[in-house]
């Protein structure tokens, strides 16, 4: 009975280890990590990293234009890898936090494109595609059900510009936010 124990134990175990090298021979981690990163995309945003304060306006879904101020910071992770994005964002008027989101961008090799991996205080997450255009922006959106929001960051060495805005079409575009940043640190 020992025998057939020790039998059925071992068996396991060399079924277990044969997963797990295979999975390392495909070039996939044991843990089920298998996108890959880009080091040298992310050079281009290392002029990021720093903390940024400046104001700006927002739309709310009233309509009514609100005003704030804001501070947000940027730092490279992981061997220079990812970019911790962290915002908040006070009302001009009444010093309440309106926004208050971190974000992860990164360049998925495997997709060939940056992403950018946002959540907010509200309890609310979204994974969006980004890219770099012509001009050197960076632009990032996602889809939501009444159409498209797009946001394009212009940054120099020591100015951020972002710009919202939402398309319920995909060629008509409203604004909804802006802010300028000046780079403080």
């Amino acid at each position: 009975m020992n025998q057939i124990i020790f039998k059925t134990t071992v068996t396991k175990w060399a079924v277990i280890a044969m997963v797990l090298l295979q999975g390392i021979m495909n070039g996939h981690s044991a843990m089920g990590q298998d996108g890959r990163l880009g080091k040298e995309q992310m050079e281009k945003l290392s002029h990021w990293v720093g903390e940024w304060e400046g104001s700006g306006w927002q739309m709310e879904p009233s309509g009514k234009r609100v005003e704030f101020n804001v501070k947000e910071s940027v730092q490279s992770k992981l061997n220079d890898f990812v970019l911790i994005v962290e915002g908040k964002g006070k009302s001009q008027s009444n010093n309440e936090l309106g926004h208050d989101a971190m974000g992860m961008i990164y360049y998925n090799l495997d997709n060939n494109r940056y992403e950018f991996h946002s959540a907010t205080v509200q309890g609310m997450v979204t994974l969006a595609e980004a890219k770099i255009d012509e001009k050197g922006n960076f632009i990032w959106g996602f889809e939501v059900p009444q159409g498209k929001i797009q946001f394009t960051i212009t940054l120099t060495e020591d100015t951020w510009v972002e710009k919202g805005a939402f398309s319920p079409d995909g060629s008509t575009w409203y604004p909804t936010m802006e802010m300028n940043l000046k780079k403080i640190k």
